[in-house]
C-alpha cells in the first residue's frame, strides 16, 4: 500500500506543463542533467498509431496460437542463448519455441549452428538438455550425426536402401550473433540480423553486452499468454497502481515511448528516476525524493543530506557512477545521468527486452509454453560487467523457480528487496488478466493512445506476420 496520496484525476496524459506534448516531457526532464545524454537518448520518435486495441482472441484462442506457430515464429530472429553458454566446441543449448526445438551448438571456435532437434529416422528428440557432445546420437535407435550435421552412422545400414547420406543432413536454422547473443531464424529468406535490428546497434552498441556475463539466469512459468506478459513490461502506465510505492522517485506517466520508423522490429521507452510522479497530490522536496530513492535502491540505507541547491537526480546519478566504477575497476564518470539512473528499455520483436544503463542490468525473453495459450516461459537474465583485466566468470545456470515467489527468490539469492517486490507485483497481475479476458464481454481490448502505443505497434507487427501465408 502506498503512503502517497495519488491524484488520479490530475491532468489528462499527466504532462507536467499545460499543453505539453507527453512525448517531450522526458526530454525536458533530462535537459538539465549534470552529464548530458547522448544524441540517441536526447531525441524522441513518438508513434501516433491511433486508438485501436487488439482482439482478445489473440491471447486466449488456441487457433491463434497455432497461426503464430505457423506464420510468426518461423520467420523472426529470436534470441536462443548467449555465446558464453557454449564456449567450447561441442557445447550446446536446447532452445524450444512452442513445439519446435533446436540444438544450438558450437561446431568450431568461430562457428555456431542450430539444428532441428529431431532424428530424421522416426523423429525422436536428439537432445533433452543443455550439455556438451562430440556427436549427436539418437537415444532410440542410434542414428548419429557429426557436429557438422552429417549422417555418420546408421545401425543396420543394409536395411535402409532408400537412404542417401547427402539427403540426411540435419536441417539448419540460420544463426547470427550480436552483442554476445546468439539469434536463430528458421526462414531462409528473412533479412540479415543487422538489417532486422536496424537502428538498435547505433543506439545500444552490441559491445555493451558482449563484454558482460550471465550473473543470474532465472526462469518462471507465468499464468498468461506470452503477449500479455511481454506487454506488461512495454509500458510504465501500470506503475501508479501496481508500483505505487515508487511514485516518490519515478516519473511513470511522463515516460517517453518511441517507435523507430525505419526499424519496425525495435521500440523503446525511457523512464526517469530521481524525479517524482506527476500523480502525487503534492510537490516533494529534493531531499524527500532522494530518501525515496535510497529506501529502494540502497536497501533502506539512510539518505545523506543534500547540499543546498543539489538535486536528488544528479546526486543519485553521481553515486551510481562512483559505486559502479569502484566495483568494476572501470571508469564510468562520463556515463550520462540518464544512462546511469533511468530505466531505458529497448524491445526486439517479438519477445526480447533489453535494458540500457547501469541501474537496470537485465534482459527478458518471453516464449509460449508449448501449445498452452494461457501460460508462457519468462527467462530473466542479469548481465553484469566484470572487473577490468579479470577473466570472464562462468555463466550462471538456469534457476527454475517453480512456485517460488520473487520475494522468496530475493531472499535465496541475496538481491535487494525491491527486486522481489517489483517482479511479484508485475507478474501477480498477469494471471488475473488472462482469466479476466475470458470473461470480458467485448471482443477487443482498449489501449491508451500514447502510453500504450508500443503495445499497439507490437500488435501491428504481429498482424504483419500472421497475414503471411504459411511456409
Amino acid at each position: 500500500m502506498s503512503k502517497w496520496k495519488i491524484d488520479t484525476l490530475s491532468r489528462p496524459g499527466t504532462a507536467a506543463q499545460e499543453g505539453e506534448d507527453p512525448s517531450q516531457v522526458y526530454q525536458r526532464l533530462i535537459s538539465n542533467d549534470r552529464v548530458a545524454a547522448p544524441s540517441h537518448i536526447a531525441t524522441s520518435l513518438p508513434a501516433d498509431n491511433g486508438t485501436d486495441g487488439p482482439p482478445k482472441a489473440r491471447y486466449i484462442d488456441p487457433t491463434f496460437h497455432r497461426i503464430e506457430m505457423e506464420r510468426l515464429w518461423p520467420r523472426v530472429w529470436q534470441f536462443a542463448c548467449r555465446e558464453e553458454e557454449i564456449p567450447e566446441v561441442g557445447d550446446l543449448v536446447v532452445y524450444d519455441i512452442g513445439d519446435i526445438s533446436h540444438i544450438v551448438v558450437r561446431t568450431a571456435p568461430d562457428e555456431i549452428r542450430a539444428y532441428r532437434n529431431a532424428c530424421l529416422h522416426r523423429g525422436t528428440r536428439l537432445c533433452q538438455e543443455d550439455t556438451s557432445l562430440q556427436q549427436l546420437r539418437c537415444p532410440f535407435h542410434g542414428f548419429t550425426w557429426s557436429l557438422e550435421g552429417e549422417l555418420t552412422e546408421v545401425p543396420c545400414r543394409w536395411d535402409f536402401p532408400q537412404i542417401d547420406r547427402a539427403d540426411m543432413r540435419l536441417p539448419q536454422a540460420r544463426v547470427e550473433c550480436w552483442g554476445g547473443f546468439v539469434f536463430i531464424n528458421m526462414d531462409g529468406n528473412a533479412p540479415p540480423l543487422n538489417e532486422y535490428l536496424g537502428v538498435l546497434d547505433s543506439n545500444l552498441p552490441g559491445e555493451n553486452f558482449a563484454n558482460k556475463y550471465i550473473a543470474h539466469y532465472i526462469r518462471k512459468v507465468l499464468p498468461a499468454n506470452w503477449k500479455a506478459c511481454i506487454e506488461a513490461f512495454l509500458e510504465a502506465y501500470h506503475s501508479v497502481e501496481t508500483h505505487s510505492w515508487s511514485m516518490g522517485f519515478t516519473n511513470d506517466a511522463n515516460a517517453q515511448y518511441d517507435v523507430f520508423p525505419d526499424t519496425p522490429h525495435v521500440s523503446r521507452f525511457m523512464h526517469a528516476f530521481g524525479v517524482q510522479s506527476p500523480h502525487l497530490d503534492r510537490e516533494l522536496s529534493e531531499q524527500e525524493v532522494l530518501e525515496e530513492l535510497f529506501s529502494i535502491f540502497w536497501s533502506g540505507e539512510p539518505a545523506p543530506t543534500l547540499p543546498p541547491g543539489e538535486k536528488a537526480r544528479g546526486f543519485a546519478a553521481d553515486l551510481v557512477r562512483q559505486q559502479r566504477s569502484e566495483a568494476m575497476g572501470r571508469d564510468y564518470s562520463q556515463v550520462s545521468d540518464a544512462e546511469a539512473l533511468d530505466s531505458i528499455e529497448y524491445s526486439i520483436f517479438p519477445n526480447m527486452v533489453l535494458f540500457h544503463g547501469l541501474a537496470v542490468p537485465v534482459v527478458y525473453r518471453f516464449r509460449p509454453n508449448g501449445n498452452d495459450p494461457d501460460s508462457c516461459i519468462f527467462d530473466l537474465f542479469m548481465l553484469l560487467e566484470y572487473p577490468e583485466g579479470s577473466p570472464r566468470p562462468d555463466p550462471a545456470e538456469v534457476f527454475e523457480m517453480g512456485d517460488m515467489t520473487y520475494r522468496e527468490l530475493t531472499e535465496k539469492l541475496g538481491f535487494d528487496a525491491f527486486f522481489g517486490i517489483t517482479y511479484d507485483q508485475d507478474t501477480g497481475n498477469l494471471g488475473l488478466q488472462q482469466q479476466g479476458m475470458k470473461s470480458l464481454e467485448s471482443d477487443t481490448l482498449i489501449f491508451a493512445r500514447y502510453q500504450e502505443c508500443r503495445l499497439r505497434h507490437f500488435h501491428e507487427m504481429i498482424t504483419r506476420y500472421v497475414a503471411m501465408a504459411p511456409e
